[in-house]
């Protein structure tokens, strides 16, 4: 049999939160004292999780001859609750977004220093992405494909395991090669958008990613080199002619 209390729980209530409320549902309508005999708990502990269950939306009080009594409201409830709460998220989350472009942009006028790490081969890589793919900006690149498949080749690094988790965000790449059909037929995420070009367009054998504040430089000449810049002015200029560059070469 299912259990339902355990499934309460995981949507948020707690233990005796969702026991009451399960008393509730199926007594109908039910006075305190009726609910803390039926479910054996202190009178004290059922009233405070009662209110709780109220603000929640999830009780409504009825008034029977002189009476406070509860009434569990239908399950149905606790979805369309769940969706308001998601929607206050995303607004909050957006907020957040928000608020943080601004805050950079203040950042960006005082004194602070430019916060630059240096990385070697393939661990140095996936750090660096996996604070990337916890940044809520879009990301633009250019890379040099060519030279980066050869150094996986020459390291017997599998591809698959190094390639960044684009989640919400939107990428942008400008893939440089000589093979760009091949290219072309490598399936994407929807969030992506490539562009690739012919490699006597943009000779290149690294890469430039450029995410809010943070601009990454790598070098796949022999190994694997990289420079991570975090600071707004720097990575703002790369952005601006990353950008237009992709806008011409879309044309």
């Amino acid at each position: 049999m299912r259990d339902f209390q355990k499934d309460l729980e995981k949507l948020g209530l707690s233990a005796t939160e969702s026991l009451i409320y399960l008393a509730c549902l199926h007594a109908g309508i039910i006075s305190a004292s009726e609910l803390a005999s039926r479910v054996a708990i202190n009178r004290t502990t059922v009233y405070y999780a009662l209110e709780k269950l109220r603000k929640k939306g999830l009780l409504s009080i009825v008034i029977q001859k002189n009476e406070r009594k509860y009434k569990a409201e239908p399950p149905d409830k606790i979805g369309i609750l769940l969706r308001l709460q998601k929607e206050h998220l995303n607004e909050k989350i957006k907020l957040a977004d928000d608020l943080a472009a601004g805050l950079n942009a203040f950042c960006a006028r005082s004194d602070a220093r430019p916060e630059i790490r240096y990385y070697r081969g393939f661990n140095g890589l996936r750090a660096i992405q996996k604070e990337y793919e916890l940044l809520p900006a879009d990301m633009i690149q250019i890379v040099g494909i060519d030279a980066w498949f050869a150094l996986l080749k020459v390291q017997r690094v599998n591809e698959q395991h190094l390639r960044i988790s684009a989640g919400s965000k939107k990428i942008r790449s400008i893939i440089i090669s000589k093979n760009a059909k091949k290219i072309q037929q490598i399936p994407k995420p929807e969030n992506c958008e490539v562009v690739v070009l012919p490699e006597d367009k943009a000779p290149m054998q690294g890469e430039i990613t450029v995410c809010g504040d943070r601009l990454a430089l790598f070098s796949f000449a022999e190994e694997l080199v990289a420079i991570d810049i975090k600071f707004a002015p720097i990575a703002s200029t790369a952005y601006y002619l990353l950008d237009n560059f992709w806008r011409k070469v879309i044309k």
